[in-house]
């Protein structure tokens, strides 16, 4: 082969190359779809090991149930001054490779009866609060997750017509575990 095949052929390698980068680049989706209404508590090694090494370091730790549990709670909704509007808690079973994610009854203020999700003033739905379920606070912590990702706001109902909505800190410490969770179980 001479060399000026040689560079013929560099050259339209260069080429198919570059043509495959823009291909791959422009055919790429905007995002990973998340697996958010496939209800499920398992979690991997991997995802348990991030969560446990990385982002338990923005927790409170506690075992309960007998040492069953470890449960998480996000320094930053439980260690304010004012108690969380909205307590989500992280239950994580290492012994069966299961986590949950649970309103936290100790926190919640009973005169609570449901969230109100608001997009601009324009819709407003009232989703109650779960039964005691881990089914039920699961698709509760998917209508939060989902409201908050698309910059919904999110408030509690107490009767009569009193909301009182989750603002500032509050709600990016609630996205934060919420994200956290859904992360260690592999939906997002």
């Amino acid at each position: 082969m001479n060399t000026n095949q040689s560079k013929k052929l560099k050259f339209w390698f260069a080429i198919w190359l570059a043509f495959m980068v823009v291909l791959i680049i422009a055919t790429q989706p905007d995002n990973r779809p998340d697996k958010l209404d496939n209800i499920g508590f398992a979690t991997t090694e991997s995802a348990e090991l991030y969560f446990r090494n990385v982002r338990a370091y923005h927790y409170l730790h506690k075992p309960e149930g007998g040492d069953m549990f470890d449960v998480y709670r996000l320094k930053a909704l439980f260690d304010e001054a004012e108690p969380p509007l909205l307590p989500f808690t992280v239950y994580n079973n290492w012994r069966l490779n299961e986590a949950f994610v649970r309103l936290d009854t100790a926190y919640l203020d009973s005169r609570y009866t449901a969230a109100v999700l608001d997009s601009a003033g324009v819709v407003r739905r009232e989703v109650p609060l779960p039964e005691i379920f881990n089914e039920s606070q699961y698709l509760f912590a998917v209508e939060m997750y989902r409201a908050l990702r698309d910059e919904k706001d999110v408030g509690l109902y107490a009767a009569p017509n009193d909301t009182t909505w989750i603002r500032g800190e509050q709600r990016k410490a609630l996205k934060r575990t919420l994200t956290d969770y859904f992360k260690l179980t592999g939906s997002l």
